[in-house]
C-alpha cells in the first residue's frame, strides 16, 4: 500500500512539473500595506489572468523596509528567491516593486521578459504607473497591468508572422505562433493532457524503477568471495597522442530588444546568477 501512495505521489510531483505555472501561489505581496483585501485579491485575479495572457508570471511586490538593498537588488532577489517564472523555476515573469524605503518604483523583468519587453517599454510602463503613484496604489497598478499587456502584444506584433489580437479572448493570436491561446488552454487540451501523463508516467516509472534496484542491490561477500586463487590484476595505461581545438564565432545581434521593432533590453545578474533586466523611477 505505502508503496503505491509513494508512485502515485510521484506521478503527481512530475504531472505539477510539466505543467510549470502555480497559478495557485500568492503573486501579491503587500509588506508596506498599500492595499486594502478585496484590492489584494482583486490585483491576484488579475495577475494570474495577466500571466496566462502573457505567458509570463506577474508579481506585485510592496515594501517599508528593504533592508539596505538597492530596489533592483532587492526586486532581483525576491524573485529568484521565490523561485518565480511562469514556466518553472526562476523562469520568465515581470515584477513590480513600490519601495517605500528606497522611494522607488521599480519594474523587474526575467526570461523571455526580458526581450518582450525593451528598455524604452519599461520607461513607457513607468510613466503609466507614476501618473497615479503614490496617490492611488491600486489604480497605478492598474495601470501597470494594462501597460505591460500592451506593450507586450506590440511585441508580438512586430516579431511574429501574421496574427492578431483577440480582445474578447485578450490575447495576441497567430497562426504559426505558440501563443495560440493561453498557455493553461493549451495544457488542458485532451491531446496535451495526454502527453503530460505520458511524460510524467514514465519520469516517475523510472524513478521507481531506481528505487526497486537499489534496494534489492547489495554485497554479499569479498572481492574474493567468487573466485580461486590469488586475484588477479589487468594493468592498463592511456596515452595521450593529440588535442583538437575548433574555433568558432558567436554571433551577437545588439538590437535584440524583441519589443516595439528593435528595441534594446539592458540586463544585468543578480547576486544568485540569474539574468534580469528593468528599471526604476524615484517619487
Amino acid at each position: 500500500m505505502k508503496r503505491k501512495i509513494s508512485m502515485l505521489l510521484l506521478l503527481v510531483s512530475a504531472v505539477i512539473m510539466v505543467c510549470g505555472f502555480r497559478r495557485n501561489e500568492d503573486k501579491v505581496y503587500d509588506y508596506a500595506g498599500l492595499f486594502t483585501e478585496d484590492e489584494k485579491t482583486s490585483l491576484q485575479e488579475d495577475c494570474v489572468e495577466l500571466a496566462d495572457q502573457l505567458e509570463l508570471d506577474v508579481i506585485v511586490l510592496t515594501i517599508d523596509d528593504a533592508g539596505g538593498k538597492s530596489s533592483e537588488t532587492y526586486a532581483n532577489d525576491f524573485y529568484d528567491s521565490r523561485n518565480f517564472g511562469y514556466e518553472g523555476n526562476r523562469g520568465s515573469g515581470i515584477l513590480l516593486l513600490y519601495d517605500m524605503d528606497n522611494r522607488m518604483v521599480y519594474l523587474d523583468t526575467a526570461g523571455d521578459a526580458q526581450k518582450l519587453i525593451t528598455d524604452d517599454e519599461v520607461e513607457e510602463i513607468l510613466d503609466e504607473v507614476m501618473k497615479y503613484f503614490p496617490g492611488d496604489p491600486y489604480k497605478s497598478t492598474q495601470a501597470f497591468f494594462e501597460a505591460a499587456q500592451e506593450r507586450a502584444v506590440n511585441s508580438w506584433v512586430a516579431n511574429n508572422i501574421e496574427g492578431y489580437y483577440n480582445e474578447e479572448k485578450g490575447m495576441y493570436i497567430t497562426e504559426d505562433s505558440s501563443r495560440r491561446g493561453s498557455y493553461w488552454q493549451r495544457i488542458t487540451r485532451p491531446a496535451a493532457l495526454l502527453r503530460s501523463f505520458l511524460i510524467a508516467a514514465a519520469a516517475a516509472g523510472v524513478t521507481v524503477l531506481c528505487m526497486l534496484l537499489s534496494c534489492r542491490t547489495g554485497h554479499t561477500g569479498g572481492v574474493n568471495a567468487y573466485q580461486k586463487g590469488p586475484a588477479k590484476v589487468n594493468a592498463r595505461t592511456d596515452r595521450f597522442v593529440h588535442t583538437t581545438v575548433t574555433k568558432r564565432r558567436i554571433e551577437t545581434n545588439s538590437g535584440s530588444g524583441g519589443g516595439g521593432g528593435g528595441g534594446h533590453s539592458s540586463t544585468h545578474t543578480s547576486s544568485s546568477g540569474s539574468s534580469h533586466g528593468g528599471g526604476g523611477r524615484s517619487f
